[in-house]
């Protein structure tokens, strides 16, 4: 067309830079506050961690004195602790008396049944005497170090303990309370009102009965309520006393082989 002329190479070239450089321009200079702001709260942050860890060194080394003298207090007035030891097989315990004094070596179920395996000290390990198992697990003394096994025991609720007037701390308000020896001596277990227990721990080997609450204990001669059977609400010493019924010349002296409670 006449008066109409195209720009020259270079020209369109210049043009196309200009158009690409206009908008990079513009985004630089939006975004340099923004850089601004970041790099001056890094350094903000920067400086308040600093201060931070210098305060921490500094509390930590005034403490550190009271913190020792803490830590020598408690070690000093801690009591001594059961060497126990687990066997990978998990039911065995290694358990001893430290310095001729009373040890425990917890179990998961204190209605386990624990039967000592090997001695492994000079000082003998006498049941009822220099070790047992109540309700906080099993318990060594007077210098008695052994291995012992641990079984599981059936027939519901309930708890168990060996020996030594040791008197637990767990016995029912209302149950009972069987033990192998008389006058509520020996190994012993419990059972709450209600228990129904068709083979006892002690089987054929419970000598005194003891009661708490109201309560009412029937006894049976043989397992699962069967065969002779009597029943009393108060305690009784001594089953050497306790006549069988249909057979006064026998007593219920390790005679006992179930019980119910109610």
């Amino acid at each position: 067309m006449a008066g109409f002329s195209l720009p020259a190479r270079k020209e369109l070239q210049s043009i196309k830079s200009v158009t690409l450089l206009g908008p990079l321009l513009i985004l630089a200079i939006v975004q340099a506050p923004s850089q601004i702001v970041h790099f001056e709260t890094a350094e903000i942050l920067d400086s308040w961690l600093n201060r931070s860890l210098r305060e921490r060194r500094i509390s930590m080394k005034r403490n550190l004195p009271l913190f020792l003298i803490a830590m020598f207090v408690v070690c000093l007035f801690s009591p001594p602790k059961s060497a126990a030891q687990y066997e990978p097989s998990g039911n065995t315990i290694t358990c001893e008396s430290r310095h001729h004094r009373v040890q425990y070596c917890p179990v998961s179920d204190p209605r386990s049944v624990v039967v000592l395996v090997q001695q492994l000290g000079r000082e003998q390990c006498v049941r009822g005497e220099t070790w047992g198992n109540d309700e906080r697990g099993i318990w060594v003394d007077k210098g008695c170090r052994a291995q012992f096994r641990i079984e599981p025991r059936g027939g519901g609720p309930g708890w168990w303990n060996s020996g030594g007037g040791r008197g637990s701390r767990n016995r029912p308000r209302s149950g009972a309370c069987f033990f192998k020896g008389a006058n509520f001596t020996g190994d012993y277990f419990c059972r709450e009102r209600g228990a129904h227990v068709p083979q006892v721990p002690l089987d054929d080997e419970i000598s005194s009965i003891q009661i708490y609450g109201r309560v009412y204990v029937t006894v049976y001669k043989d397992p699962y309520f069967n065969g002779p059977q009597a029943t009393t609400d108060e305690s009784i010493p001594d089953l050497h006393q306790w006549r069988m019924p249909n057979n006064p010349n026998l007593n219920w002296d390790n005679r006992i082989s179930s019980v119910h409670l109610e």
